[in-house]
């Protein structure tokens, strides 16, 4: 706010916004002691929620606040170093991402210009979502929460204010604070992803800021700087040195697995409110007010925007892991493009550029640019969006364009319409599992309109193995629900006069050490218990298997009871990587350094055969077992192409390519049980 005649400024708040900014950068560009450097955000929230409170109440007080020039500030504040940002990461999206990578990158671009990222990065969220690595816009979706709270809070702030009350604003912010935090706590366990990303769960961050300016003042003359003398002075000084450590400690003690926000929230944010109310004149106020800390808070917004997608494009194009040496130069390049984005892009947009003079837009004159550089952002989004990634961008080599179109095949309009034909009393067979479902029934369905059997889906859930009494733990989005529904839905199919059922799940997220090479793949392995009250268990590899052991013989004993045969078809190899990743980057890049890589042997069998040697182990006729290990690898060679297409639609799931290998294994089994 530094100019602005409207709020007395603090250099020690933009020195506060310089370690949000650092913590977060580090954080995102993996710089491993600060596993929490995710609370910079909280900081910016607690920030952001003090200044615009602070702003409207002087410009109340002072008779000059309207909503309509609030918005208007907003808007250029912060819309045109967003629009470019999202206007040259959809521009570098097309020399770097594939198909489905550049129409995911769209769909968030245009999200991000109206101020509703955060609804879909949650929605997104969950066992099919890509990586963070194909979304250089996660980011915003913390613009969006702090924009929702611009345009919610001003209008309940005002007519707060004229609730005769003197407390009532207070009141209101510390009942919304305790509610926040028991409603996060509560979807924490329900739904983390929400608790995460949606504003109703963020109301704490942003109610404590604005609290401090109802506190009453360390001195008689303001809260601006404590007293110079006396206890006020030391009290001053132990609330900014308490505020500093609330702050530090977290970002080095907490990690990617603390359930968060919630309470674990509370030390940053009380951290951060502390050293605002200490005031300017503190020891740690000062060492914020230095000129160089100052600047970093001055492009912190800027360096916040610029610095994901910077660190996204340069992981996405090098694959793994950042070396001390590469996130050294990834931090360094985000801070040269924000000091570039500041100056040349915030600065002459909001009128206080030296240099660079724009023609000074009435209201509405700033509110028709703005519109049209959203429509440009929308209009590139939608181009993008709605042609599927464009992947005309390839068709210079016909083998990478059906390459990149087999990860896409789906089910053939005909052999749909033959499922649809086939009379009443044709055998019927049933895949049932988690997301791997879905390449087992595509392929079964061709087979299945070629020798006339009936061939249906049911998908438990994500994240859902198919063991009858076998409870998954892990991740509560997809646990509560499956051990809720899913017994009773075997129960229904082992009642549904199948000839058999066909068992596809990825079975080694229950029982072995989970092996995606691809350090962006945030697979969260489960844990198995046959007690539906059980909880999460880390370490617990040996109760997971006993429970798979169990789980399986009560699901083949379950069916044998119908006479209905079970086909347990072995988990296909995560191969690590996205091939669809690999192929646009040697087209694009003319394949320097590109990185297509396999997941080792080793880390397969590790993953993979445990399950499958322990199904082979269980003695019962109906029992039909599927490896698949060597259905798709010869001697250690586990390959992703045949044909020239793809057996692969990602790092671990199957294309309907991959189906069809997989379908090999099992036709002897399927005409030995329907006679076809």
């Amino acid at each position: 706010m530094k100019g602005s005649d409207t709020l007395d400024y603090r250099p020690d708040i933009d020195g506060l916004r310089a370690l949000a900014v650092v913590l977060v950068v580090l954080f995102h560009a993996g710089v491993s002691p600060l596993s929490g450097g995710f609370i910079g955000v909280d900081v910016f929230f607690v920030i952001s929620g003090y200044l615009i409170t602070r702003l409207i109440m002087k410009e109340r007080a002072e008779g000059k606040f309207s909503f309509g020039r609030f918005y208007l500030r907003r808007i250029k504040r912060l819309a045109p170093a967003l629009f470019f940002t999202i206007l040259v990461t959809l521009a570098v999206g097309w020399f770097l991402f594939p198909p489905t990578g550049y129409e995911l990158l769209a769909e968030s671009a245009a999200y991000a210009v109206i101020s509703i990222s955060n609804f879909l990065f949650w929605e997104q969220a969950g066992y099919f979502d890509v990586g963070a690595d194909i979304k250089p816009l996660l980011h915003t979706w913390s613009l969006s929460v702090e924009e929702q709270f611009y345009l919610l809070w001003p209008l309940t702030l005002v007519l707060l204010m004229r609730v005769k009350w003197r407390h009532a604003v207070p009141a209101f912010l510390v009942l919304a604070a305790i509610a926040s935090v028991g409603g996060t706590e509560a979807a924490l366990r329900d739904d983390p992803d929400a608790a995460f990303y949606l504003l109703p769960y963020r109301v704490m961050e942003l109610a404590a800021g604005a609290l401090v300016n109802f506190l009453p003042p360390l001195t008689g003359k303001g809260q601006e700087a404590p007293a110079q003398t006396g206890t006020p002075r030391w009290r001053g000084e132990a609330m900014a040195g308490a505020g500093l450590l609330l702050i530090l400690i977290p970002a080095f003690a907490l990690t990617g697995d603390t359930p968060f926000p919630g309470i674990n929230a509370i030390p940053p944010v009380l951290g951060t409110a502390l050293l605002i109310y200490a005031g300017a004149g503190t020891l740690v106020a000062r060492g914020f007010s230095v000129r160089p800390v100052v600047y970093v808070g001055l492009i912190s917004y800027s360096l916040y925007l610029a610095h994901w997608p910077i660190i996204v494009f340069y992981g996405y194009r090098q694959g793994g892991a950042l070396s001390l040496v590469e996130q050294g130069a990834v931090i360094a390049a985000s801070f040269a493009v924000a000091a570039a984005m500041y100056h040349l892009i915030e600065q002459p947009f909001r009128g206080r550029s030296p240099v660079i003079r724009l023609p000074r837009l009435p209201g509405w004159g700033v509110g028709l640019a703005a519109g049209a550089g959203a429509l440009a952002c929308i209009a590139a989004s939608a181009i993008v969006y709605f042609g599927k990634g464009l992947p005309g961008r390839f068709d210079a080599s016909p083998e990478v364009a059906t390459l990149l179109a087999s990860m896409r095949d789906g089910l053939p309009a005909e052999v749909a319409a033959a499922q649809e034909a086939l009379p009443p009393d044709a055998p019927k067979i049933v895949v049932a599992g988690d997301s791997h479902t879905v390449p087992m029934w595509m392929a079964l369905s061709e087979w299945g309109a070629a020798h006339g059997v009936r061939v249906e889906r049911v998908e438990l859930g994500g994240g859902c193995p198919a063991l009858y009494r076998a409870y998954v733990f892990g991740d509560p989005t997809q646990s509560g629900p499956c051990n809720s529904t899913k017994d009773r839905k075997l129960e229904d199919l082992a009642n549904g006069g199948y000839d058999a059922i066909v068992l596809s799940t990825r079975w080694g997220l229950y029982t072995s050490e989970v092996t995606d090479a691809d350090p962006f793949v945030a697979t969260r392995p489960r844990s198995l218990a046959l007690d539906p009250q059980a909880e999460y268990d880390p370490d617990g590899d040996a109760i997971s298997r006993t429970a798979f052991k169990a789980g399986l013989r009560q699901t083949v004993d379950l069916f044998a009871r119908t006479g209905t045969a079970v086909i347990f078809v072995g988990q296909a190899p995560p191969v690590g990587g996205r091939l669809e990743q690999c192929v646009a980057l040697e087209v694009t890049l003319a394949g320097i350094n590109a990185n297509c890589r396999k997941a080792s042997h080793a880390d397969i069998l590790r993953e993979t055969q445990w399950a499958t040697h322990a199904a082979q182990q269980v003695e019962a006729e109906n029992l039909y077992v599927v490896d698949a290990l060597p259905l798709f690898c010869e001697e250690r060679d586990c390959s992703l192409i045949r044909d020239g297409r793809s057996l692969f639609y990602d790092d671990n799931h199957l294309s309907i390519w991959g189906g069809r290998v997989m379908l090999s294994g099992m036709t002897d089994y399927l005409e030995q049980i329907t006679g076809r």
